[in-house]
């Protein structure tokens, strides 16, 4: 999935703002500039979400695994807070 980002927003440097991104459930793969998150589905439904910044102004989402549009949306939302996208 594709998720528009705010006129400004600096993707790699919000990762690494407050350290947050060296705690579980995160890993920041500073090589690859990308973003592991582990987003809970369901009491026992995970799945690990990578993002990246193909280009600025956007982001790409890749979960680990196929998901239904409900679990799509809850994997959205969860990348959203966590970087801060409608603030």
């Amino acid at each position: 999935m594709t998720l528009r980002t705010p006129r400004g927003f600096r993707f790699w440097s919000t990762v690494r703002s407050h350290g947050w991104y060296a705690l579980k459930p995160f890993h920041a793969d500073p090589d690859a500039r990308s973003l592991r998150v582990i987003v809970r589905l369901s009491p026992s439904r995970l799945v690990t979400a990578t993002v990246t910044e193909p280009r600025p102004g956007l982001l790409d989402v890749r979960p680990s695994r196929a998901l239904r549009p409900h679990e799509e949306r809850r994997v959205e939302a969860t990348v959203r807070s966590c970087l801060r996208l409608d603030e």
